[in-house]
Formats: structure tokens, C-alpha cells, sequence
């Protein structure tokens, strides 16, 4: 017996550089997304263990390539920080990069491996706490089904 899930979003991933990579010659296009061109540059990640570290070091291999790691850092305000002080790219969830900092440009990530779809798992409805039930019913946008008994 599976346990069902509810779809809730999908969050898409976000590739982030300074601004001074901008200049014409600097190496980056507007348009360029998960390909050798974002891989060949300086990468500001993650510490180990992050599972999205594992995954961008994955697509670097998927693409013939190994992801040059310049610096990893333990939160997505550092990677941030030192991509905004000119030490390389990043990739990180799109939500991360929504706060507009002058120092970086973002783009959207353009591979079908960026989209993260989130889902809710429950075994069941019925017997959850009162807190639980409008937890999943704000995470959900739907009323559950009121236990009858």
C-alpha cells in the first residue's frame, strides 16, 4: 500500500553571478543555463553534506565536466555574500535569490533537473491533531474532510 501525495509547488532553481561577470568578454551570456559555459566558472556552493551540492556536482558530470569549486559555505546567505563579492557563479532554489542584492544578477535555471517538485505525504487524515489538520490544510489550500464518529 503506497502512501498518497498531495502535490503542493514546484520551486524552481536560480543561477546567480555578479554583476561584474556581466561585462562583454567576462565569460557568461543573459541566456546561458546548466551548460559547459556556467560549468567552466568559478562555483560558489554548498558545504558537504548538501544533497544540492551532490546534485550540481551530478549535472557537471552528466555534462562531461567537473564543477570548479572555488569556495563552499554552509547557508545560501554566504554563497550569496561571496557570489555578490566576485568569487564565482552559484545555483541555488530560486526563492533563495528573491531578495534583490545589487552586487548579483539572477537568472532562471533553464534544465528540467532545476524544477523541484514538493509534496505532502499522509498516510492518513483522519486522527490528525488539530494543529496538523490546519497545517495541511494551509499547505494544500484545501479543507480535509471532517472525521465523522
Amino acid at each position: 500500500m503506497s502512501t498518497p501525495l498531495r502535490p503542493l509547488a514546484v520551486h524552481p532553481r536560480a543561477w546567480s553571478d555578479p554583476t561584474s561577470f556581466r561585462r562583454p568578454g567576462a565569460g557568461l551570456s543573459d541566456d546561458c543555463a546548466a551548460s559547459p559555459e556556467l560549468v567552466s566558472q568559478p562555483f560558489v556552493g554548498l558545504q558537504d553534506p548538501s544533497a544540492l551540492q551532490r546534485l550540481y556536482r551530478d549535472q557537471a558530470e552528466r555534462l562531461g565536466a567537473t564543477l570548479r569549486e572555488r569556495v563552499l559555505v554552509a547557508s545560501f546567505d554566504g554563497v550569496r555574500r561571496l557570489v555578490g563579492a566576485g568569487l564565482g557563479v552559484s545555483i541555488l532554489p530560486a526563492a533563495a535569490l528573491a531578495e534583490p542584492e545589487a552586487a548579483l544578477v539572477t537568472r532562471p535555471l533553464a534544465e528540467p533537473w532545476a524544477l523541484r517538485p514538493l509534496a505532502l505525504c499522509l498516510r492518513q487524515t483522519a486522527g490528525l491533531s488539530a494543529a496538523a489538520r490546519l497545517l495541511v490544510e494551509h499547505l494544500t489550500g484545501q479543507a480535509l474532510p471532517v472525521a465523522q464518529g
